[in-house]
């Protein structure tokens, strides 16, 4: 089911034609600057396991955004992909193992 955080996010997506957009209560405005001079901004999906990570971090590519250049491969029990940048998974799970856990434990 999709949830009205969602399908905010989905009608923020697919509505182009307006400067500033809403979501929820959150105004965003688009920088009228050219592209050129705009600063780089990087987006960080985080997330707990089976939470929807890769299915916003899809939407936001679908939006237009860049996805990682390091993307977690497709698997057997998940064909599409991940959408995940498989540097910062490898990341987290060195984080847990330093304290001696693991992402399903």
């Amino acid at each position: 089911m999709v949830g009205p955080n969602w399908i905010g996010l989905i009608g923020l997506c697919m509505s182009s034609a307006s400067n500033v957009k809403s979501l929820g209560d959150q105004s965003l405005q688009r920088d009228a600057a050219p592209v050129a001079s705009r600063r780089p901004t990087a987006l960080v999906v985080l997330g707990m396991h089976r939470s929807g990570t890769s299915a916003l971090t899809r939407v936001l590519a679908l939006c237009g955004y860049a996805l990682p250049r390091t993307l977690m491969p497709p698997a057997p029990d998940n064909p599409t992909g991940f959408w995940e940048s498989a540097a910062i998974s490898d990341l987290n799970d060195r984080l847990l193992q330093r304290i001696g856990v693991r992402w399903d434990s």
